[in-house]
């Protein structure tokens, strides 16, 4: 644990390399907020089948072709912990190959979930990452997360809780906007972007009274590249969010300000600066909820 200047607590994460049977590798979680301290023996021994980890599943959550999500119960050390397992297969043909020749997503959605941690942007806890190779590719990827009771993608959150909660209350609505500007302004400050910022990939925790949003699916998350405007991409990320808003009916413009204020306010925007912001993020939600529109009515139907 380290305590900043203005007395907030938060964790640094430990993580340890393991070497596991059938051609499994895993990168682990070490000591966690509400885990307790955990142990390569107690990981390594928790997991020595992995193949065994995939069965006997408590509740399945998405199973569509190559990918399987489902929450267990397993226990590396002393406490047992509930997670969630994303189980993937790599893709077959050209595309899918050479993708196979890069470290599994699991590990690279671990390694980034531990540098976010590390600058105090919440996250869902990342506790393991697995990946079972043959020679340079790789075959299976398995990554394990903390499962919150209750809690759900933000997307889902809002479009189940219609009706349920008093999505006018302004308390909810600071609580939500403060939040989200905090987040996207952390990941600004780190020269990071989210190019896939939607509400669908932050995660609400609505225990304890309060509605806590973590990130949720860090695959999108990439540093800043030099050879693409830096502005660009950060209205993407702000524009893609608003665009999966808008359907929201209790969701207005003041909203979408007051979370860009926040933004500027951590990201230190002028007057000036944030006048095009708030324009130019306008500009890309709307073009690009008309894009989703559009692909969406020319999907073709299921047989």
């Amino acid at each position: 644990m380290e305590k900043q200047s203005d007395n907030t607590v938060f964790f640094i994460p430990l993580t340890a390399t393991i070497s596991l049977s059938g051609g499994w590798t895993g990168d682990v979680l070490l000591s966690g907020p509400s885990s307790g301290s955990l142990s390569v023996e107690g990981w390594c021994d928790c997991l020595s089948e992995p193949d065994l980890l995939l069965k006997n599943t408590e509740k399945t959550i998405k199973e569509d072709g190559n990918t399987q999500i489902f929450v267990k119960t397993i226990q590396p050390g002393e406490k047992k912990l509930n997670v969630v397992v994303k189980n993937e297969f790599s893709k077959g043909g050209l595309k899918g190959f050479f993708r196979s020749l890069r470290s599994a997503k699991a590990k690279r959605n671990f390694n980034t979930a531990i540098k976010l941690m590390r600058k105090n942007v919440p996250v869902v806890m990342p506790f393991a990452a697995l990946e079972k190779k043959y020679r340079l590719n790789t075959l299976q990827s398995v990554y394990i997360t903390g499962y919150v009771e209750g809690g759900t993608d933000m997307l889902t959150f809002l479009r189940e809780n219609i009706g349920r909660i008093d999505f006018t209350d302004t308390k909810i609505k600071k609580q939500f906007c403060d939040q989200i500007g905090r987040i996207l302004a952390a990941l600004e400050n780190n020269s990071l972007w989210h190019r896939d910022a939607k509400a669908g990939n932050f995660l609400v925790d609505p225990s304890n009274g309060r509605y806590k949003i973590s990130l949720l699916d860090l695959d999108g998350i990439k540093p800043y590249r030099r050879n693409v405007s830096r502005w660009d991409l950060k209205c993407r990320t702000l524009g893609k969010l608003v665009s999966t808003l808008m359907w929201h009916p209790f969701i207005n413009r003041t909203d979408y300000l007051r979370t860009l204020v926040i933004y500027s306010n951590l990201t230190g925007l002028d007057k000036g600066e944030r006048k095009r912001l708030f324009k130019d993020t306008e500009r890309v939600a709307t073009a690009t909820r008309l894009l989703t529109m559009v692909r969406s009515s020319i999907k073709k139907p299921k047989k």
